[in-house]
C-alpha cells in the first residue's frame, strides 16, 4: 500500500506529511510502497513504523523503516527528512498505529504484528 493511500484513507486525521514537500527540497522519497507494520528497531525499508514523541527521537536515527507515523513535532519531522524517511503526522501516533480500527492499514501488515515497539506500543 502506498503512503499516499494511507494518508488519503485517514483524511483530516493527518496533520501534514512528507508528501507535501517537493521532491528536491528535502530529498525525501515521495510515495513508498509499504508492505508491513513493524516495531521501529526491527523495521525494514518497506515497513511502516511510528515514533511516539521527542523522547524517542533517537529511534529515527537508527531505523530502517520505509515510512514513519510521527506526532506534529517539527524536530522529529526534520530528523526523518534528513534521513530521507517519508512520514505522516497525526495527533497521537501510538493510538493510530496500534488501533484495531484501521482495516486498510492492516491489509499491509506482516503475518504476526510485532508489538515490541521501542516507543511504547503494547
Amino acid at each position: 500500500m502506498k503512503l499516499s493511500q494511507i494518508v488519503a484513507a485517514l483524511g483530516d486525521q493527518v496533520i501534514t506529511s512528507s508528501l507535501s514537500i517537493s521532491e528536491g527540497s528535502a530529498g525525501v522519497p515521495k510515495d513508498p510502497d509499504l508492505t508491513g507494520l513493524s516495531a521501529i528497531q526491527q523495521a525494514h525499508e518497506r515497513a511502516l513504523s511510528y515514533v511516539e514523541g521527542p523522547r524517542f527521537a533517537d529511534c529515527i536515527e537508527t531505523t530502517q523503516a520505509g515510512a514513519l507515523v510521527l506526532p506534529p513535532d517539527e524536530k522529529l519531522q526534520h530528523s526523518a527528512n534528513r534521513r530521507k524517511i517519508p512520514w505522516l503526522s497525526v495527533k497521537n501516533p501510538s493510538a493510530y498505529f496500534c488501533a484495531g480500527d484501521r482495516p486498510f492499514l492492516y491489509s499491509v501488515s506482516t503475518p504476526a504484528r510485532d508489538s515490541s515497539h521501542c516507543c511504547g506500543c503494547s
